[in-house]
């Protein structure tokens, strides 16, 4: 069959991986047109992103900070809906074994908020704004705080080989 030789050459999966996946597939498309829809795809969000190991509480009301970002991977045109050969080629970068320079090209694309191809100030802020969901409280910047000076003074403690030295030395004693 062409197409699945088509899907093997776009792909890390196997012939067998790429029945599951088909299978998977067809049961995310409830409209059973081929396609599937953004709301085809939030509603089984948390097999496609294999959160089952999370607690997350019930999937339909579960908003992940990145779904729409996610989204944009399989829907870069914004179409509305994904083909499963668009299905295959993104799960498969996104795999464990997809290749390293597709995951950081779709990383790098997931990041540009604004979408003018470069990674500003403005689009690291948004995206640790959505990863953290930092608000603006006295205990979430007093933890904020904290976190950035045990930061800072593992950097420093790093930059200074001749202090860890010393303290190896006093611990073998």
């Amino acid at each position: 069959n062409a197409f699945l030789e088509e899907l093997k050459m776009i792909s890390v999966y196997s012939e067998r991986q790429l029945e599951k996946v088909f299978e998977t597939f067809k049961k995310m498309d409830r409209s059973n047109t081929g396609q599937l829809s953004k709301e085809d795809f939030l509603a089984h969000r948390e097999k496609i992103l294999k959160t089952k190991r999370i607690p997350l509480g019930k999937p339909e009301k579960v908003v992940l900070p990145m779904e729409d970002r996610l989204w944009l991977l399989f829907d870069p045109t914004n179409k509305g809906y994904v083909t499963f050969r668009h299905f295959v080629e993104v799960t498969s970068a996104l795999s464990l074994q997809g290749p390293r320079d597709i995951k950081i090209k779709h990383a790098y694309k997931m990041m540009d908020f604004d979408g003018d191809g470069r990674i500003s100030e403005a689009d690291i802020r948004e995206y640790l704004t959505r990863i953290t969901k930092l608000s603006q409280t006295k205990e979430n910047l007093a933890a904020y705080e904290k976190a950035r000076k045990q930061a800072q003074e593992m950097d420093n403690h790093d930059n200074n080989p001749e202090e860890e030295s010393k303290k190896s030395k006093k611990h073998k004693r």
